[in-house]
Protein backbone atom coordinates (compact mmCIF):
# COMPACT_ATOMS: atom_id res chain seq x y z
CA UNK A 1 0.00 0.00 0.00
CA UNK A 2 0.91 3.81 -0.65
CA UNK A 3 0.89 6.32 2.39
CA UNK A 4 0.22 9.57 1.18
CA UNK A 5 1.01 11.92 4.18
CA UNK A 6 -0.28 15.97 4.38
CA UNK A 7 0.54 18.31 6.72
CA UNK A 8 -0.69 21.94 7.12
CA UNK A 9 0.43 24.32 10.10
CA UNK A 10 -2.27 26.90 9.60
CA UNK A 11 -4.08 28.53 7.17
CA UNK A 12 -2.50 31.01 5.31
CA UNK A 13 -2.79 32.55 1.90
CA UNK A 14 -0.04 31.29 1.01
CA UNK A 15 0.37 28.35 2.63
CA UNK A 16 -0.76 25.20 0.89
CA UNK A 17 -4.03 23.14 1.54
CA UNK A 18 -4.16 20.08 2.62
CA UNK A 19 -6.67 19.30 -0.41
CA UNK A 20 -3.83 20.64 -2.90
CA UNK A 21 -1.16 18.67 -1.48
CA UNK A 22 -3.23 15.83 -1.78
CA UNK A 23 -4.47 16.40 -5.27
CA UNK A 24 -0.42 16.44 -5.98
CA UNK A 25 0.30 13.49 -4.17
CA UNK A 26 -2.30 11.27 -5.71
CA UNK A 27 -0.89 12.74 -9.52
CA UNK A 28 2.28 9.82 -8.37
CA UNK A 29 -0.29 6.73 -8.27
CA UNK A 30 -1.29 4.33 -10.23
CA UNK A 31 -5.11 3.73 -11.24
CA UNK A 32 -5.13 0.16 -9.64
CA UNK A 33 -2.94 1.04 -6.77
CA UNK A 34 -3.95 0.58 -3.34
CA UNK A 35 -3.50 4.11 -1.28
CA UNK A 36 -4.16 5.64 2.09
CA UNK A 37 -4.48 9.76 3.11
CA UNK A 38 -2.97 10.70 6.28
CA UNK A 39 -3.62 14.39 7.07
CA UNK A 40 -2.55 16.58 9.62
CA UNK A 41 -3.92 19.93 10.10
CA UNK A 42 -2.78 22.57 12.55
CA UNK A 43 0.60 20.43 13.63
CA UNK A 44 4.02 21.96 13.06
CA UNK A 45 6.89 20.29 11.48
CA UNK A 46 9.10 20.99 14.25
CA UNK A 47 8.73 17.45 15.80
CA UNK A 48 7.12 14.20 14.82
CA UNK A 49 4.23 14.49 16.99
CA UNK A 50 1.34 14.27 14.89
CA UNK A 51 -1.78 11.86 15.53
CA UNK A 52 -2.09 10.95 11.61
CA UNK A 53 1.80 11.08 11.25
CA UNK A 54 1.85 8.48 14.60
CA UNK A 55 -0.68 6.83 12.82
CA UNK A 56 1.26 6.45 9.52
CA UNK A 57 4.51 5.45 11.63
CA UNK A 58 2.62 2.34 13.24
CA UNK A 59 1.11 0.94 9.76
CA UNK A 60 5.01 1.20 8.12
CA UNK A 61 6.12 -1.01 11.59
CA UNK A 62 3.45 -3.17 11.11
CA UNK A 63 4.41 -3.83 7.24
CA UNK A 64 1.38 -2.70 5.78
CA UNK A 65 3.08 0.26 3.59
CA UNK A 66 5.08 -0.08 0.67
CA UNK A 67 6.06 3.71 0.05
CA UNK A 68 5.36 7.02 1.21
CA UNK A 69 4.33 9.86 -0.87
CA UNK A 70 4.75 13.87 0.42
CA UNK A 71 4.52 17.15 -1.38
CA UNK A 72 7.28 18.35 -0.74
CA UNK A 73 9.82 17.31 1.98
CA UNK A 74 9.30 19.67 5.10
CA UNK A 75 5.73 17.85 4.76
CA UNK A 76 7.22 15.02 6.69
CA UNK A 77 9.81 16.82 8.93
CA UNK A 78 11.34 20.30 9.40
CA UNK A 79 14.01 19.09 11.66
CA UNK A 80 17.39 17.34 9.29
CA UNK A 81 17.88 15.59 12.42
CA UNK A 82 14.52 13.86 12.80
CA UNK A 83 14.24 13.34 8.30
CA UNK A 84 17.52 11.20 8.61
CA UNK A 85 16.62 9.43 11.00
CA UNK A 86 12.87 8.31 9.41
CA UNK A 87 14.92 7.89 6.33
CA UNK A 88 16.78 5.26 8.45
CA UNK A 89 13.68 3.68 9.39
CA UNK A 90 11.92 3.45 6.17
CA UNK A 91 15.13 2.01 4.85
CA UNK A 92 15.39 -0.89 7.27
CA UNK A 93 10.95 -1.32 6.84
CA UNK A 94 11.87 -1.70 3.08
CA UNK A 95 9.61 1.50 2.65
CA UNK A 96 10.09 3.84 -0.71
CA UNK A 97 10.11 7.51 -0.29
CA UNK A 98 9.30 10.28 -2.45
CA UNK A 99 8.67 13.58 -2.51
CA UNK A 100 5.91 15.08 -5.42
CA UNK A 101 7.44 18.07 -6.19
CA UNK A 102 11.00 17.52 -6.03
CA UNK A 103 13.77 15.48 -7.45
CA UNK A 104 13.50 12.97 -3.91
CA UNK A 105 12.45 9.36 -4.80
CA UNK A 106 14.63 6.86 -2.58
CA UNK A 107 14.24 4.02 -5.49
CA UNK A 108 16.29 5.75 -7.61
CA UNK A 109 20.43 6.26 -7.92
CA UNK A 110 20.23 10.01 -7.60
CA UNK A 111 17.59 10.26 -4.29
CA UNK A 112 20.07 7.70 -2.76
CA UNK A 113 22.97 9.78 -3.12
CA UNK A 114 21.08 13.14 -2.09
CA UNK A 115 19.66 11.21 1.47
CA UNK A 116 23.54 10.70 1.90
CA UNK A 117 23.92 14.13 1.00
CA UNK A 118 21.52 15.25 3.66
CA UNK A 119 23.07 12.38 6.29
CA UNK A 120 26.86 14.06 5.83
CA UNK A 121 24.58 17.51 7.05
CA UNK A 122 22.53 15.56 9.74
CA UNK A 123 25.80 14.40 11.56
CA UNK A 124 27.61 17.87 11.30
CA UNK A 125 24.26 19.41 12.64
CA UNK A 126 24.56 16.01 15.40
CA UNK A 127 27.93 17.13 16.49
CA UNK A 128 27.49 21.06 16.78
CA UNK A 129 24.53 19.95 19.53
CA UNK A 130 27.00 17.93 21.60
CA UNK A 131 30.11 20.64 20.94
CA UNK A 132 27.60 23.65 22.61
CA UNK A 133 25.94 20.82 25.34
CA UNK A 134 29.33 19.87 26.25
CA UNK A 135 30.76 22.91 26.11
CA UNK A 136 28.40 24.66 28.33
CA UNK A 137 28.36 21.76 30.64
CA UNK A 138 32.41 22.01 31.38
CA UNK A 139 32.03 25.67 31.61
CA UNK A 140 29.48 25.47 34.18
CA UNK A 141 31.21 23.30 35.97
CA UNK A 142 34.30 26.12 36.23
CA UNK A 143 31.28 28.47 37.09
CA UNK A 144 30.84 26.60 40.01
CA UNK A 145 27.56 25.33 39.38
CA UNK A 146 26.33 21.98 40.66
CA UNK A 147 26.07 19.01 37.73
CA UNK A 148 23.07 17.75 38.25
CA UNK A 149 22.33 13.97 40.11
CA UNK A 150 22.84 13.47 43.40
CA UNK A 151 24.73 14.99 46.33
CA UNK A 152 27.61 12.68 47.34
CA UNK A 153 27.01 10.79 50.71
CA UNK A 154 28.21 13.04 53.70
CA UNK A 155 26.61 16.83 52.37
CA UNK A 156 23.30 17.58 50.89
CA UNK A 157 22.05 20.55 48.28
CA UNK A 158 20.95 24.49 49.85
CA UNK A 159 18.55 26.25 47.81
CA UNK A 160 21.03 27.51 45.76
CA UNK A 161 22.29 24.23 44.46
CA UNK A 162 25.62 24.27 46.64
CA UNK A 163 26.77 21.28 48.70
CA UNK A 164 26.62 21.80 52.21
CA UNK A 165 27.51 19.34 54.81
CA UNK A 166 24.98 16.78 56.70
CA UNK A 167 25.79 15.88 60.06
CA UNK A 168 25.18 12.78 60.44
CA UNK A 169 26.57 11.13 57.11
CA UNK A 170 29.55 13.34 57.91
CA UNK A 171 30.43 11.93 61.25
CA UNK A 172 30.56 8.95 59.40
CA UNK A 173 32.27 10.23 56.10
CA UNK A 174 34.86 11.34 59.23
CA UNK A 175 35.15 7.78 60.89
CA UNK A 176 35.60 5.95 57.90
CA UNK A 177 38.60 7.84 56.56
CA UNK A 178 39.97 8.10 60.60
CA UNK A 179 39.83 3.62 60.28
CA UNK A 180 41.24 3.59 57.34
CA UNK A 181 44.20 5.34 57.37
CA UNK A 182 45.16 3.07 60.15
CA UNK A 183 46.79 -0.31 59.38
CA UNK A 184 44.84 -3.40 59.30
CA UNK A 185 41.35 -2.07 58.30
CA UNK A 186 39.50 -3.66 55.20
CA UNK A 187 37.23 -1.90 53.00
CA UNK A 188 35.02 -5.21 53.89
CA UNK A 189 35.44 -4.60 57.76
CA UNK A 190 34.41 -1.24 57.15
CA UNK A 191 31.23 -1.92 55.09
CA UNK A 192 30.32 -4.60 57.44
CA UNK A 193 30.44 -2.09 60.74
CA UNK A 194 28.43 0.41 58.81
CA UNK A 195 25.58 -2.32 58.02
CA UNK A 196 25.79 -3.99 61.52
CA UNK A 197 24.62 -0.23 62.74
CA UNK A 198 22.14 0.00 60.14
CA UNK A 199 23.63 2.66 58.59
CA UNK A 200 22.82 3.18 54.61
CA UNK A 201 23.84 4.66 51.49
CA UNK A 202 21.90 7.47 50.00
CA UNK A 203 20.23 4.91 47.58
CA UNK A 204 18.58 3.34 50.92
CA UNK A 205 20.84 0.41 49.92
CA UNK A 206 23.80 -1.70 52.60
CA UNK A 207 27.38 -0.43 52.06
CA UNK A 208 29.74 -2.57 50.22
CA UNK A 209 33.55 -2.65 49.55
CA UNK A 210 32.93 -0.36 46.13
CA UNK A 211 31.05 2.13 47.90
CA UNK A 212 33.46 2.68 50.85
CA UNK A 213 36.28 2.73 47.89
CA UNK A 214 34.32 5.59 46.81
CA UNK A 215 33.94 7.77 49.34
CA UNK A 216 37.41 7.49 50.50
CA UNK A 217 39.07 8.30 47.29
CA UNK A 218 36.61 11.38 46.08
CA UNK A 219 38.39 14.66 46.74
CA UNK A 220 35.13 16.15 47.14
CA UNK A 221 36.06 15.79 50.98
CA UNK A 222 39.10 17.20 51.42
CA UNK A 223 40.01 19.93 52.84
CA UNK A 224 42.23 21.18 49.95
CA UNK A 225 45.72 22.54 50.18
CA UNK A 226 48.54 22.92 47.76
CA UNK A 227 49.75 19.10 48.98
CA UNK A 228 46.31 18.08 47.54
CA UNK A 229 46.95 20.04 44.68
CA UNK A 230 50.28 18.57 44.29
CA UNK A 231 48.72 14.86 44.62
CA UNK A 232 45.70 15.68 41.82
CA UNK A 233 48.11 17.16 39.48
CA UNK A 234 50.45 14.22 39.87
CA UNK A 235 47.71 11.71 39.13
CA UNK A 236 47.36 13.66 35.77
CA UNK A 237 43.91 15.57 36.73
CA UNK A 238 43.12 18.80 34.80
CA UNK A 239 42.65 21.51 37.28
CA UNK A 240 40.76 24.60 37.10
CA UNK A 241 42.43 26.61 39.97
CA UNK A 242 46.27 27.96 40.58
CA UNK A 243 48.00 26.51 43.57
CA UNK A 244 47.67 29.27 45.53
CA UNK A 245 43.80 29.13 45.51
CA UNK A 246 44.15 25.63 47.52
CA UNK A 247 43.65 27.69 51.02
CA UNK A 248 42.60 23.93 52.80
CA UNK A 249 38.93 24.84 53.21
CA UNK A 250 37.07 24.05 50.08
CA UNK A 251 37.14 20.54 48.34
CA UNK A 252 37.04 19.41 44.48
CA UNK A 253 34.53 17.50 42.78
CA UNK A 254 35.65 15.63 39.41
CA UNK A 255 33.21 15.90 36.78
CA UNK A 256 32.99 15.20 33.25
CA UNK A 257 33.13 11.33 31.49
CA UNK A 258 34.90 8.79 33.07
CA UNK A 259 35.93 6.82 30.05
CA UNK A 260 34.66 3.56 31.38
CA UNK A 261 36.69 3.38 34.15
CA UNK A 262 35.22 3.06 38.08
CA UNK A 263 34.98 5.93 39.48
CA UNK A 264 37.75 8.34 41.42
CA UNK A 265 39.97 5.36 41.21
CA UNK A 266 42.32 6.93 38.19
CA UNK A 267 42.23 10.61 38.06
CA UNK A 268 44.70 10.68 34.69
CA UNK A 269 42.53 13.15 32.12
CA UNK A 270 39.72 14.12 34.34
CA UNK A 271 38.60 17.61 34.88
CA UNK A 272 39.01 18.45 38.79
CA UNK A 273 37.34 22.27 39.85
CA UNK A 274 38.18 23.57 43.42
CA UNK A 275 34.65 23.98 44.53
CA UNK A 276 32.78 26.48 47.08
CA UNK A 277 31.83 23.94 49.64
CA UNK A 278 33.84 23.32 52.80
CA UNK A 279 35.61 19.83 52.83
CA UNK A 280 35.24 17.67 56.25
CA UNK A 281 38.67 15.64 55.71
CA UNK A 282 42.13 16.99 56.84
CA UNK A 283 44.72 17.23 53.83
CA UNK A 284 46.50 14.99 55.67
CA UNK A 285 44.27 12.41 56.50
CA UNK A 286 42.86 12.18 52.74
CA UNK A 287 46.10 12.00 51.60
CA UNK A 288 47.44 9.07 53.66
CA UNK A 289 44.14 7.47 52.73
CA UNK A 290 45.19 7.49 49.11
CA UNK A 291 48.64 6.38 49.74
CA UNK A 292 47.07 3.10 51.04
CA UNK A 293 44.52 2.40 48.70
CA UNK A 294 47.38 2.47 46.33
CA UNK A 295 49.22 0.57 47.85
CA UNK A 296 46.27 -2.20 48.37
CA UNK A 297 45.53 -1.99 44.55
CA UNK A 298 49.17 -3.23 43.64
CA UNK A 299 49.20 -6.35 45.84
CA UNK A 300 47.98 -8.87 43.62
CA UNK A 301 44.61 -10.40 44.79
CA UNK A 302 44.45 -14.21 46.12
CA UNK A 303 43.14 -17.02 43.57
CA UNK A 304 39.42 -17.05 44.32
CA UNK A 305 38.96 -20.24 41.89
CA UNK A 306 36.79 -18.92 39.02
CA UNK A 307 33.73 -20.54 37.47
CA UNK A 308 31.65 -20.20 34.83
CA UNK A 309 28.62 -19.67 36.63
CA UNK A 310 30.28 -16.39 38.38
CA UNK A 311 27.54 -13.48 38.29
CA UNK A 312 24.82 -15.58 38.00
CA UNK A 313 24.32 -17.45 41.27
CA UNK A 314 22.14 -15.03 43.61
CA UNK A 315 21.28 -15.92 47.46
CA UNK A 316 17.76 -16.16 47.21
CA UNK A 317 16.98 -14.72 50.56
CA UNK A 318 19.43 -11.54 50.57
CA UNK A 319 19.94 -10.67 46.39
CA UNK A 320 23.88 -10.90 46.45
CA UNK A 321 25.94 -12.54 44.34
CA UNK A 322 27.19 -15.76 45.91
CA UNK A 323 30.57 -15.94 44.37
CA UNK A 324 33.58 -18.22 43.98
CA UNK A 325 36.62 -18.30 46.56
CA UNK A 326 39.48 -21.20 46.81
CA UNK A 327 39.71 -21.78 50.63
CA UNK A 328 43.71 -22.67 52.24
CA UNK A 329 43.48 -26.19 51.50
CA UNK A 330 43.12 -25.34 47.83
CA UNK A 331 38.92 -26.72 48.23
CA UNK A 332 37.01 -24.21 46.47
CA UNK A 333 33.42 -23.36 47.35
CA UNK A 334 30.52 -20.67 47.10
CA UNK A 335 29.54 -18.18 49.20
CA UNK A 336 27.34 -15.44 49.39
CA UNK A 337 28.54 -12.09 49.32
CA UNK A 338 25.74 -10.67 51.54
CA UNK A 339 26.89 -12.67 54.40
CA UNK A 340 30.62 -11.28 54.30
CA UNK A 341 28.90 -7.87 54.58
CA UNK A 342 26.81 -8.81 57.32
CA UNK A 343 23.77 -8.12 55.39
CA UNK A 344 22.46 -12.08 55.02
CA UNK A 345 20.57 -13.50 57.74
CA UNK A 346 21.13 -16.73 56.61
CA UNK A 347 22.79 -19.27 58.94
CA UNK A 348 24.92 -21.20 56.19
CA UNK A 349 27.14 -18.81 54.63
CA UNK A 350 29.00 -21.11 52.16
CA UNK A 351 28.01 -23.83 49.62
CA UNK A 352 29.93 -26.86 47.68
CA UNK A 353 31.81 -25.70 44.48
CA UNK A 354 31.16 -28.72 42.57
CA UNK A 355 28.04 -29.92 43.52
CA UNK A 356 26.56 -26.05 42.72
CA UNK A 357 27.94 -26.52 38.80
CA UNK A 358 27.29 -30.34 38.24
CA UNK A 359 23.68 -29.54 39.13
CA UNK A 360 24.06 -26.47 36.97
CA UNK A 361 25.51 -28.21 34.13
CA UNK A 362 23.03 -30.83 34.14
CA UNK A 363 20.07 -28.38 34.15
CA UNK A 364 21.32 -26.55 31.30
CA UNK A 365 21.79 -29.66 29.00
CA UNK A 366 18.31 -30.37 29.47
CA UNK A 367 17.18 -26.47 29.04
CA UNK A 368 19.49 -26.78 25.68
CA UNK A 369 17.44 -30.14 24.61
CA UNK A 370 14.39 -28.57 25.26
CA UNK A 371 14.41 -25.30 24.18
CA UNK A 372 16.94 -26.09 20.99
CA UNK A 373 20.51 -24.57 20.43
CA UNK A 374 20.01 -22.58 17.53
CA UNK A 375 21.34 -19.72 19.08
CA UNK A 376 24.29 -21.14 20.10
CA UNK A 377 25.23 -23.24 16.97
CA UNK A 378 25.10 -21.49 13.91
CA UNK A 379 27.13 -21.68 10.48
CA UNK A 380 30.30 -20.25 11.39
CA UNK A 381 30.90 -18.97 7.89
CA UNK A 382 28.42 -17.49 7.72
CA UNK A 383 28.30 -15.47 10.28
CA UNK A 384 31.76 -14.09 9.18
CA UNK A 385 30.70 -13.43 6.04
CA UNK A 386 27.97 -11.76 7.92
CA UNK A 387 30.59 -9.29 9.48
CA UNK A 388 32.22 -8.52 6.66
CA UNK A 389 28.81 -7.63 4.64
CA UNK A 390 27.62 -5.38 7.17
CA UNK A 391 31.57 -3.53 7.05
CA UNK A 392 31.58 -3.61 3.31
CA UNK A 393 27.75 -1.84 3.15
CA UNK A 394 29.07 0.55 5.45
CA UNK A 395 32.27 1.69 3.52
CA UNK A 396 29.81 1.86 0.19
CA UNK A 397 27.62 4.21 1.85
CA UNK A 398 30.36 5.89 2.69
CA UNK A 399 31.61 5.96 -0.71
CA UNK A 400 28.34 7.12 -1.74
CA UNK A 401 28.19 10.44 0.09
CA UNK A 402 31.33 11.38 -0.67
CA UNK A 403 30.73 10.93 -4.14
CA UNK A 404 27.25 12.70 -3.87
CA UNK A 405 29.03 15.71 -1.74
CA UNK A 406 32.00 16.41 -4.67
CA UNK A 407 28.79 16.39 -7.09
CA UNK A 408 27.74 19.30 -6.00
CA UNK A 409 30.59 21.43 -7.02
CA UNK A 410 31.35 19.64 -10.30
CA UNK A 411 30.28 20.20 -14.04
CA UNK A 412 30.47 18.19 -17.26
CA UNK A 413 32.78 15.20 -17.67
CA UNK A 414 33.95 14.56 -14.21
CA UNK A 415 30.09 15.18 -12.92
CA UNK A 416 29.02 12.23 -15.12
CA UNK A 417 31.69 10.37 -14.16
CA UNK A 418 30.77 10.93 -10.53
CA UNK A 419 27.01 10.11 -11.45
CA UNK A 420 28.15 6.83 -13.23
CA UNK A 421 30.45 5.84 -9.95
CA UNK A 422 27.55 6.50 -7.66
CA UNK A 423 25.36 4.29 -10.00
CA UNK A 424 27.51 1.44 -9.68
CA UNK A 425 28.19 1.72 -5.68
CA UNK A 426 24.71 2.38 -5.52
CA UNK A 427 24.35 -1.54 -6.93
CA UNK A 428 27.31 -3.13 -5.16
CA UNK A 429 25.27 -1.58 -2.42
CA UNK A 430 21.67 -3.26 -3.10
CA UNK A 431 23.48 -6.49 -3.86
CA UNK A 432 25.28 -6.29 -0.42
CA UNK A 433 22.07 -5.37 0.80
CA UNK A 434 20.10 -8.59 -0.58
CA UNK A 435 23.16 -10.81 0.88
CA UNK A 436 22.71 -9.64 4.16
CA UNK A 437 18.88 -9.98 4.23
CA UNK A 438 19.35 -14.07 2.97
CA UNK A 439 22.03 -14.59 5.94
CA UNK A 440 19.40 -13.01 8.25
CA UNK A 441 16.93 -15.66 7.35
CA UNK A 442 19.46 -18.42 7.63
CA UNK A 443 20.26 -18.10 11.00
CA UNK A 444 17.36 -18.64 12.38
CA UNK A 445 17.87 -22.63 11.09
CA UNK A 446 17.71 -25.35 14.00
CA UNK A 447 19.96 -27.61 14.54
CA UNK A 448 19.00 -31.34 13.97
CA UNK A 449 18.26 -33.41 17.81
CA UNK A 450 20.84 -35.89 17.28
CA UNK A 451 23.62 -33.15 17.15
CA UNK A 452 22.17 -31.22 19.95
CA UNK A 453 22.29 -34.65 22.42
CA UNK A 454 26.19 -34.61 21.09
CA UNK A 455 27.04 -31.09 22.00
CA UNK A 456 25.23 -31.72 24.98
CA UNK A 457 27.42 -34.88 25.96
CA UNK A 458 30.42 -33.16 25.39
CA UNK A 459 29.53 -29.54 27.51
CA UNK A 460 31.63 -30.67 30.56
CA UNK A 461 34.70 -30.89 28.25
CA UNK A 462 34.42 -26.92 27.02
CA UNK A 463 36.50 -24.58 28.46
CA UNK A 464 34.73 -22.06 31.53
CA UNK A 465 34.84 -19.35 28.24
CA UNK A 466 32.87 -20.97 26.25
CA UNK A 467 30.50 -22.94 28.50
CA UNK A 468 30.17 -19.20 30.51
CA UNK A 469 29.09 -18.06 26.40
CA UNK A 470 26.02 -20.63 26.26
CA UNK A 471 25.13 -20.49 30.24
CA UNK A 472 24.61 -16.53 29.45
CA UNK A 473 22.31 -17.49 26.38
CA UNK A 474 20.64 -19.89 28.06
CA UNK A 475 20.23 -18.86 32.26
CA UNK A 476 18.67 -15.87 33.53
CA UNK A 477 19.88 -16.20 37.60
CA UNK A 478 20.16 -19.31 39.66
CA UNK A 479 19.48 -18.88 43.21
CA UNK A 480 20.79 -21.16 46.35
CA UNK A 481 18.44 -21.46 49.57
CA UNK A 482 19.52 -23.40 52.60
CA UNK A 483 17.09 -26.14 50.98
CA UNK A 484 18.37 -25.94 47.48
CA UNK A 485 18.89 -24.49 43.78
CA UNK A 486 16.23 -22.73 41.93
CA UNK A 487 17.25 -22.15 38.23
CA UNK A 488 15.25 -19.34 35.96
CA UNK A 489 15.90 -19.49 32.46
CA UNK A 490 15.98 -17.04 29.33
CA UNK A 491 14.66 -19.69 26.72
Amino acid sequence: MTAVYCRQSADKKDSISIETQEQRCLQRIGANESYRVYSDKGFSGKNTERPAFAKMMSDVNAGRIGRIIVYKLDRLSRSLFDFVNLMKLFDSAGVVFLSAEESFDTSGEMGRAMLGILMVFAQYERECIQKRVTDNYYQRAKDGYFLGGSAPFGYELDKDKRLTPLPAQAEIVRALYEKYSKEGCSLGALARELNVKGAATNRGKPFSAVAVRRILRNPVYAMADMSVYGHLLEKGANINANAEDFTGKCGCTVYGKRSGRSKFSALDGEYVRLDTHPGIIPSAVWLEVQRRLDKNLQTAPPDKGSSWLSGIVKCKDCGYAVTPLKGKNGVRYFTCGGKKLGVCKRKRSAFGFDDIESAALKALKARILEAGFSSVEKNKNASVEFTLLLKEKEKLSEKISAAALALISEKGTVAEHLKNEIIRLDNSLKKTQARIATLREKEGLSVPAEKLETVCEGLENWDKDKLRAVALLYIDRVYITCDGISFYFKI
